[in-house]
Parts: structure tokens; C-alpha cells; sequence
């Protein structure tokens, strides 16, 4: 008996840190955008209204079902004259280990010496920058090839890790690209990459050292908010595809083009967690009971009506598992 309590903690345990948790995904179809934001989450301002407001439908097999960016705001969400966005998921004071961003893009024009760039900035409670993730054009002898990049602060100016480039006249382009960062604030890692984390950087023609890398992260361990900057020169445009912000093992769900927001799997989301007595579920597409373990993968709760309160407060507090059959999340019982 004492085997089979291990074998089902160690599925459990391996389910738990297997699965892609979506923190937000934002498909960007038709020049709208669709987005799924983790429900368990508290962030304001999930609308993405600098790029729909900013951009043109382009027609054409390649332009149907994206957003193409390629006007520079006269002024940003926030009134200053630059091309800045306003704070996106605002709160989302995220503090755990592992956290994966990627940008998903089917073509991009990038006007020599132009200077166009579209990036994304990470920024903590203080509204300081953790971290830039950016695609613009090479310099240094990589003019005229699409560059990746990102850089890494705690404090002062920032560190900047070149990832790698495209390939020579790489600056127009037109073929479906995931490009991501992953940042490790526990480890003091981080890793850009083509496709998946798992991939590395085998889609770049060219890699920098420093595609993956250390960084002490001691001092901004912390991300809050998320915010768009961009640089468009005259001819230039970014054709986007998907962002997407999550954690746990990072699946690709662009690999084959556009996709909808039910292809991800997504967490279902309950509160609190810690609790002391009672448990709320609040997804609606949950549709089967869920069950609790301990950690001897002893069944100790079932959940057969998830739209009510949870009691718990008969259980021992401790560390528990709740799950679906196929889905699996840590319960802390206080």
C-alpha cells in the first residue's frame, strides 16, 4: 500500500510541475484581440489597446488573422509623447521561480538604420525595469539582420544578452516565429530561445554567447507589470501572432498557426489559497467532481459541486494536492 501512496504522489508530483500554467495569452486576430487571463489572479488593464488602437489590417494570406503594428502612437496610454504603452497586468507581483514570456510573429519589416524595435518591458512594484525582451535590427556588423535580445537589470542601466539573428536581410521576413525569454529568479538564470525553452536557440542563424547566462536577480525579483515600447520607422511593421506570459513547462501552441484560446489547457483556478475552512472554485468549465490528497496520495475529499463552498476545515493543515483527473494543484491548508 505504502508503494502505491508513492507511486500516486509521484504522478501528482509530476503532473503538478509538468503543466503549463498560462498566466495570459493574448491571440491577436483580424487586428482584435482575444485574450485568456488566469481568473485567479487580481491585475488590472488586460486589454491590449495600444496595438488594436495602433494598427492596420493588412489583407493577404499571411495578414488575415494577426495584428499588424506599424504606426508609432502620437502619444502613449499615459499621455507622454514616447512610444510607451500603459502598465499591462497591473498587480500581477509575481515572485515565484520560473517565468517564460513569448512572442509569437508570422512576418516583420524592419527599415535599415531605422531603429525599429518592438520590445517589451517587465517592470516591478517600484516600476523599475527587470527585464527588456526585444526584436529590432543587429548592429556591431549585424545591420541588416533581425536581432533578438534582452536586457537584465537590478539596478543601474541593465546588463544587455544579445540572443542571436535571423541571418543576413533577415530585417524583412516572413515565416512563423516564437521567440521567448525565460527568467529564473531563484536559480539567477535566464535563457532566450526560438520555438520552446527545450529548443534553445536552434531557429536563429546566428547565437550569441550569451543566449543563456546567469544574473543576479537579488534586488528585482519581482514582476508587477508588463508594458509595451516600440520604435516604428516609416515602411516598418511587426506582424503579431500571440503573447503570452505563464510558468511551469512552456508548450508552443502557435506551432501550427493561429490558434484559438480553447487550445490552451489552463488551470482551474480556486480561492483562497492558503485557507483555513472554506475552499471556492471558480471556474465555470469545470464539469467533473475534484478530488484532494494528502501527500500519501490518500483520497481525503471529493468534490462533487464545485459551484459551493468548500469546507475544509476538518483537514490536518498541511500540504495537499486537488485535481480533476487531469489537472493538478497544490492546496495549502492552514
Amino acid at each position: 500500500m505504502r508503494n502505491f501512496y508513492f507511486l500516486l504522489l509521484t504522478l501528482i508530483t509530476v503532473q503538478l510541475t509538468a503543466q503549463e500554467n498560462v498566466l495570459a495569452v493574448w491571440e491577436l486576430n483580424n487586428n482584435v484581440e482575444v485574450s485568456e487571463i488566469d481568473s485567479s489572479l487580481t491585475v488590472t488593464n488586460t486589454t491590449l489597446n495600444y496595438l488594436t488602437s495602433e494598427s492596420t489590417d493588412l489583407t493577404g494570406d499571411d495578414q488575415d488573422s494577426t495584428i499588424t503594428f506599424d504606426v508609432v502612437p502620437d502619444t502613449n496610454e499615459n499621455g507622454s509623447p514616447n512610444a510607451y504603452s500603459a502598465l499591462y497586468l497591473d498587480g500581477l507581483n509575481f515572485t515565484a521561480s520560473e517565468l517564460h514570456f513569448s512572442m509569437a510573429l508570422k512576418s516583420w519589416n524592419i527599415a535599415t538604420g531605422s531603429g525599429s524595435i518592438f520590445q517589451i518591458r517587465m517592470r516591478n512594484s517600484n516600476n523599475e525595469v527587470v527585464a527588456n525582451f526585444k526584436i529590432g535590427e543587429g548592429s556591431q556588423g549585424n545591420t541588416g539582420k533581425a536581432q533578438v535580445n534582452t536586457q537584465l537589470y537590478n539596478g543601474g542601466n541593465g546588463v544587455f544578452k544579445n540572443g542571436g539573428h535571423f541571418g543576413p536581410g533577415s530585417i524583412e521576413y516572413s515565416a512563423d516565429v516564437n521567440i521567448g525569454l525565460t527568467l529564473n529568479f531563484v536559480d539567477g538564470t535566464y535563457a532566450i530561445w526560438t520555438d520552446n525553452p527545450t529548443n534553445g536557440a536552434a531557429g536563429f542563424t546566428w547565437t550569441a554567447a550569451s543566449v543563456t547566462g546567469t544574473h543576479d536577480f537579488s534586488g528585482y525579483g519581482e514582476i508587477n507589470h508588463i508594458q509595451i515600447n516600440s520604435v516604428i520607422g516609416s515602411g516598418s511593421y511587426f506582424e503579431l501572432d500571440q503573447l503570452k506570459l505563464s510558468t511551469g513547462t512552456y508548450e508552443n501552441t502557435v506551432a501550427a498557426g493561429n490558434l484559438s484560446t480553447s487550445d490552451y489547457q489552463r488551470s482551474f483556478s480556486f480561492y483562497p489559497n492558503p485557507t483555513q475552512d472554506y475552499l471556492y472554485i471558480n471556474d465555470p468549465t469545470i464539469t467533473t467532481s475534484l478530488n484532494i490528497f494528502d501527500v500519501m496520495g490518500k483520497n481525503v475529499m471529493t468534490i462533487k459541486d464545485v459551484t459551493k463552498p468548500v469546507d475544509v476545515s476538518n483537514l490536518n493543515p498541511g500540504m495537499y494536492f486537488i485535481t480533476d483527473g487531469t489537472i493538478t494543484q497544490k492546496l495549502i491548508k492552514n
